[in-house]
């Protein structure tokens, strides 16, 4: 008794015909009935009841039909099981993504092409405590403001690009008519920026010039970007950033202050994180880390 024969009987208990199966399998009948025939022979009964009209099976046949099924399923689990155990399993990159990426996308595209064998894992970015993410070992890579180092966490970062802080504002406010605005211009208002404490240096220098300005916190996200600009006050955010909040209106703020852009990544990491953290770099061509 063997597979290919256990593979014939159920196609022809399945098809009522031992002609019909020997189409499915792309043999001829008188090699199926050949099969059928010491099959028979080796259990010791017939299992097929034969006519002209073609065959159906004997109560030995039924009850041999469940174990032939039962034996095929277990030898094709096993060697599923054993080409596991033998493959090199893939590499994997676990990547956290914002609901609207800046480059990430550009730059999986791009390694998906260089290196096919790598599997992508992507799952949301949550708005809070990101950081843990990548500490803990859930997260590979993501993307942002790399301005802030982490000394204390198992977080390292990528610089790609600078990118000029900007405006967003209503288009119903003033100053959404200057093609540029000032330092000053920002006296009267609100200035909301994502967080503080990334961006000291900018807070400096703005307030150098006008100590009047006041600062706000507020995350970087769609509903709390609206809801600055649609009350009348102004979001201070990486360019790249600003132009996710269309129709609002952005303008370019005379101070001459970028933020560091790029991806955050573990500090122990696989060969395929290393290959992603090349690609970026060749991507932006500024090899440099922040």
């Amino acid at each position: 008794m063997n597979d290919k024969s256990l593979v014939s009987f159920v196609t022809a208990a399945e098809k009522g015909s031992f002609y019909k199966a020997a189409q499915v399998l792309f043999t001829t009948p008188q090699t199926i009935v050949q099969q059928m025939n010491l099959l028979e022979q080796e259990v010791g009964m017939p299992l097929f009841e034969r006519s002209n009209k073609g065959v159906r099976l004997t109560k030995a046949g039924r009850t041999f039909l469940v174990g032939a099924k039962e034996i095929l399923k277990l030898t094709d689990e096993t060697v599923k099981k054993c080409r596991g155990d033998y493959e090199t399993p893939k590499e994997q990159i676990h990547i956290a993504i914002a609901n609207r990426p800046h480059v990430l996308t550009e730059i999986c595209i791009e390694f998906s092409r260089r290196f096919p064998n790598v599997e992508l894992l992507f799952q949301d970015l949550p708005v809070d405590d990101w950081m843990s993410l990548i500490a803990d070992g859930k997260v590979d890579i993501q993307e942002g403001d790399v301005s802030k180092e982490f000394t204390d966490l198992p977080i390292q970062s990528l610089y790609l690009f600078q990118s000029p802080r900007v405006c967003i504002l209503s288009p119903c406010h003033p100053l959404a008519q200057k093609d540029v605005i000032s330092v000053q211009d920002l006296t009267p208002y609100e200035v909301y920026v994502h967080n503080l404490s990334w961006v000291q240096q900018l807070k400096t220098r703005i307030q150098d010039q006008s100590s009047s300005i006041h600062f706000r916190e507020k995350r970087c996200i769609q509903a709390n970007v609206m809801e600055v600009c649609l009350n009348g006050n102004i979001y201070l955010a990486p360019r790249d950033y600003a132009q996710h909040f269309s129709p609002l209106v952005i303008r370019p703020l005379d101070l001459d202050v970028s933020s560091s852009f790029g991806l955050y990544y573990r500090k122990q990491h696989n060969h395929a994180v290393d290959c992603f953290l090349q690609v970026a770099q060749e991507m932006f061509n500024e090899p440099q880390e922040a």
